[in-house]
């Protein structure tokens, strides 16, 4: 945690303001749910996973960072080991084991969304479900499939947020006088 503030730092040039930072429970202790840094809250979320140790940071705009993490302890050619499996292609070969956890996660997070928004309306409940499965689509060949139900509800929360601003009006505000009120 003593190290977050720094990183998230160097990395607001290029990410812009960091909204959450994604990160393995079993590598930090007493971690709060959300930290003051430079000025701007900071969403902290910890997960459990069976990839390797990593950390994501997650801009305000739904730009993403991940980064894999190697211990201060580790041996020079442990980290250089570490290193050399970051850089092999993953596209390649058979999908990813986890493909099947992360699409049912995905499809919990679209039902979640919708509920939340509460409106009981099909066609809405059916677009955040399309917008879920968009935002998805673009981490098909993410290198560490845990974060992708994260950044998905992240990416599809603002569209949401976007969605009714847009259909906002003023005039849907006002309730409609009585006919009989003259």
């Amino acid at each position: 945690m003593d190290e977050l503030p720094g990183l998230v730092a160097s990395i607001t040039e290029r990410l812009g303001p960091i909204v959450m930072v994604g990160y393995h429970r079993n590598g930090w202790e007493q971690t709060p749910t959300v930290a003051e840094i430079a000025g701007h809250t900071v969403e902290l979320l910890g997960f459990s996973s069976d990839d390797p140790a990593s950390l994501i940071l997650i801009g305000q705009d739904g730009h993403h960072l991940t980064l894999r993490v190697i211990s201060p302890d580790a041996s020079d050619q442990s980290a250089q080991r570490t290193l050399d499996e970051v850089r092999v292609d993953t596209g390649a070969g058979s999908p990813p084991a986890g493909r099947s956890l992360v699409e049912r996660n995905v499809a919990d997070v679209a039902d979640k969304l919708a509920r939340h928004e509460g409106l009981d309306d099909d066609q809405r409940t059916a677009q955040i479900k399309r917008w879920c499965e968009e935002a998805a689509a673009q981490f098909v060949d993410a290198p560490v499939q845990t974060f992708v139900p994260i950044l998905v509800e992240h990416i599809v929360r603002n569209r949401m947020i976007e969605s009714r601003g847009a259909t906002h009006s003023p005039l849907l505000e006002r309730s409609p006088e009585p006919a009989n009120s003259r």
